[in-house]
């Protein structure tokens, strides 16, 4: 099966609906194969934009059925909130939580505030005293999301 062609399948779904996949896998289960499935949309995903995606995109799957050789199940969710941010474009997450890892070792907590050319900027509060910590991409080792708490 040609996952690139499910996932750009995915995509285009996606898109139409304004939502974002983040991760499109298939999977062996104890039951047999699923195709599960990621996504996102900006703000919050609510429970009736997975079901519209799932709904759209099964259509779509429907149109290449006689590719798969196998059965499966369809499994689409929401991404995991604190999901590591891989291949996207950082400025849609400005005024998210984040966790940088960077450099040697180093780790870093707050508020993204900024994405230019060179880097980002990360705004943290620390006991009422602010301060914004500017990292260079080439530092940059994981970026995750993080629930402030």
């Amino acid at each position: 099966m040609d996952l690139k062609l499910l996932r750009d399948m995915a995509d285009e779904v996606g898109e139409s609906l304004g939502i974002k996949i983040y991760l499109l896998e298939l999977r062996d289960t104890n039951d047999g194969k699923e195709l599960y499935v990621e996504c996102d949309r900006s703000g919050f995903i609510d429970m009736d934009g997975i079901v519209a995606f799932s709904e759209a995109y099964s259509k779509r799957l429907d149109t290449i059925e006689d590719m798969f050789d196998f059965e499966y199940v369809l499994n689409c969710c929401s991404a995991d909130p604190e999901r590591e941010i891989t291949g996207e474009d950082y400025s849609d997450y400005i005024d998210s939580y984040v966790e940088v890892e960077y450099g040697d070792d180093k780790t870093i907590m707050g508020q993204l505030v900024e994405v230019n050319n060179e880097g980002l900027s990360i705004k943290v509060n620390n006991k009422g005293r602010i301060k914004v910590t500017e990292i260079n991409f080439a530092a940059i080792n994981k970026i995750s999301l993080r629930i402030k708490i």
